[in-house]
């Protein structure tokens, strides 16, 4: 598995280093997960995000102080959309680290800025998880901030792939990075929800879950579904031709970059796919329930695409296009943040060339370390309880018990404030 061989940071002795947080990002999961403090500077301890499980943990600074006590750490905090590269880039260019502290957006925006800084292209970037559902950090092995302090000191990266997207109407910047997927149809519609709901009681999760439950209950609604056109280039040296068709009732649209495979286990390639459903095969709320009880707590340490998706290949290039508009604008999902795109989209997949602090799993290596990958390893897909368990065993800390699926009384409830709401503010 060559991508999960990790190297030394030759050359690159870290003095110091910066975290671009975002501090609304998984409904304030950040902060706390970096200083044990809230959005608004109150106490609030930190814990690790293992998608809808929150794990007590030491926050990053209080990490760094025990195991890094020399290199010298600040932090930012991001105060619109796009600001992370901003801040990143500024960051790099006065000869800091970057640590990413949000979600996958705010690990993509802090990405494209430390890349535009001169020189800066191979060097590390850190990742502290604490998005809505955190599926970058779960799929890298890297959920808790003890666990980069923990590689900051021993000194390793891992080199993952990663793509470059670019629209044909010039809506994106050139070449912007993304790091783990590309979503279409749905899922824009499930992340608008989510912003509706984050500064509410219901919260961004449970925004996702009204999106989504509202998108297998129309799948057929202009809204829920993307008519789209894709050409897909097989992998180099692989033999096969170029696929091309068309998908007229597409509900959802995943280009993966670099996660595991469906069923659980690690990728060996380190290559990411394509997957998509169609409208006639979302619609099965029998399907919706097997991925609420099953699907979700499995993507929450493995994935659990194959509850939703049918169709799955690998791609070097792919290209995306509207068939209703195919030079207008429309709506994408860029490593969990909506984006207004425009014509054609094309994602070029780029092999082992995004560097992450990440931990070892080599020889040498603090043996505290070593073990947070056997969770995965010696469980293959378990259940969040099991791997609640299994992660106590190692951490040997205190854990909290993963929240029981919510019933069918409240789906049924839920319907019918969709459907007001639905009808009143989208249609």
């Amino acid at each position: 598995m060559p991508h999960l061989v990790t190297e030394k940071m030759e050359g690159m002795d870290i003095k110091k280093i910066c975290v671009v947080g975002n501090p609304i990002s998984g409904g304030g999961n950040a902060p706390p997960a970096v200083h044990n403090k809230d959005k608004d500077g109150n106490p609030k301890p930190a814990k690790a995000c293992h998608g809808q499980m929150k794990l007590p943990c030491e926050s990053f600074l209080d990490a760094m102080a025990r195991l890094c006590p020399e290199i010298e750490v600040k932090v930012v905090w991001t105060e619109y959309s796009g600001h992370a590269a901003v801040l990143a880039e500024e960051a790099a260019r006065d000869g800091y680290h970057i640590v990413a502290a949000g979600g996958d957006g705010t690990m993509c925006e802090a990405n494209n800025g430390l890349r535009r800084a001169p020189g800066c292209d191979k060097m590390p970037i850190g990742f502290i998880g604490s998005g809505t559902m955190n599926f970058f950090g779960i799929n890298l092995g890297q959920e808790s901030p003890v666990k980069l302090a923990e590689c900051i000191r021993a000194g390793t990266y891992r080199d993952i792939s990663m793509a470059v997207a670019n629209d044909a109407g010039g809506n994106l910047p050139k070449d912007e990075v993304v790091t783990f997927r590309v979503d279409g149809g749905l899922v824009p519609v499930m992340l608008s929800w989510q912003d509706y709901f984050r500064q509410t009681f219901v919260g961004p999760s449970n925004g996702i879950k009204f999106g989504f439950l509202q998108g297998i209950m129309s799948p057929y609604a202009d809204r829920n579904h993307i008519p789209i056109h894709i050409k897909v280039w097989p992998l180099e040296g692989s033999g096969e031709e170029i696929f091309e068709t068309d998908i007229p009732e597409c509900f959802w649209i995943t280009v993966s970059v670099n996660q595991d495979h469906w069923d659980g286990s690690l990728q060996k390639d380190n290559l990411g796919m394509v997957s998509w459903t169609v409208c006639e095969n979302a619609m099965s709320l029998k399907r919706f329930s097997t991925f609420i009880q099953k699907g979700m707590r499995a993507f929450e340490m493995t994935a659990g695409m194959s509850y939703l998706q049918e169709n799955f290949m690998h791609y070097s290039k792919i290209e995306l296009t509207p068939i209703n508009n195919p030079e207008g604008e429309w709506n994408l999902a860029l490593d969990g943040d909506p984006k207004r795109v425009k014509g054609t989209v094309t994602v070029v997949q780029k092999k082992q060339s995004l560097r992450m602090m990440c931990m070892p799993e080599s020889a040498g290596v603090p043996p505290r370390a070593k073990n947070y990958y056997r969770p995965r390893e010696e469980l293959g897909a378990p259940t969040s309880q099991q791997a609640c368990d299994n992660i106590a065993k190692y951490w040997n800390e205190p854990v909290m018990k993963p929240s029981r699926p919510l019933g069918w009384g409240f789906y049924a409830a839920a319907a019918v404030v969709l459907a007001a709401v639905v009808k009143y503010q989208f249609l």
